[in-house]
């Protein structure tokens, strides 16, 4: 039988008895041994104790392997979704607006047009613009004197109520649809003012003439002098 079974069968580990061996055996417990016993279940106690060994790092590779997270923040080049946007910014589509046709508006037999053939709205609605635009000149604008001679700051006080009421209005350029409904209004407001002139000079003038009819039917004629 094996010695160190023995050993383990008498004593339990560590309370051997060393009355009971001789002084070769003695001198093999005594010495610690540096290889292990295959036979025996028990490994043998070296000079030093190791340490455990830490657990083996393995360092990632320098390229990522797909599907695994390295841990760093993905660089993104953006300069391509920049010069995207700006294109996209720059390439808004714009409003063309309607430009003033050629002529004078009022005027279609002398080179001119009318507003509401150009305009081309529903009749209901361009007789609603033009009432609320007359009332803004009565409010705003001195009717016995043209367009070009208003107050400046009056008439865009009164195209900015204009396109709020009616937001179609923003569609002509420079406000020439506006313009247009107030100077057709102020040179309604002057001829007839001028009518109305016209009529008080020609009845006073009427007045004048029947006066001047019945004094010389009232002076005796020269043949009844004489006779």
């Amino acid at each position: 039988m094996n010695f160190f079974a023995n050993l383990s069968s008498r004593q339990p580990f560590g309370l051997t008895d060393w009355s009971c061996l001789d002084s070769t055996q003695q001198q093999q417990l005594s010495t610690p041994s540096l290889t292990s016993d295959s036979s025996s279940p028990r490994v043998s106690r070296s000079s030093s104790p190791r340490l455990p060994s830490s657990p083996s790092t393995t360092l990632p590779s320098s390229s990522p392997r797909q599907g695994l997270s390295t841990g760093a923040t993905p660089q993104i080049d953006i300069r391509g979704d920049i010069s995207g946007a700006a294109t996209v910014s720059s390439a808004k589509p714009t409003t063309v607006k309607i430009r003033k046709p050629a002529g004078e508006v009022g005027r279609p037999g002398r080179g001119g047009y009318t507003l509401s053939k150009k305009l081309g709205w529903d009749s209901q609605v361009y007789a609603d613009v033009k009432k609320y635009i007359n009332s803004l000149c009565k409010q705003y604008l001195d009717t016995t004197r043209p367009l070009t001679e208003q107050d400046l700051a009056k008439v865009e006080l009164l195209q900015r109520k204009a396109r709020t009421k009616y937001p179609q209005l923003t569609h002509y350029a420079e406000e020439w649809a506006t313009d247009d409904f107030m100077q057709s209004h102020l040179k309604y407001k002057k001829s007839r003012l001028l009518t109305e002139q016209l009529k008080r000079e020609n009845k006073a003038l009427r007045a004048e003439n029947t006066e001047l009819i019945n004094t010389a039917s009232e002076r005796p004629s020269t043949r009844s002098r004489r006779g």
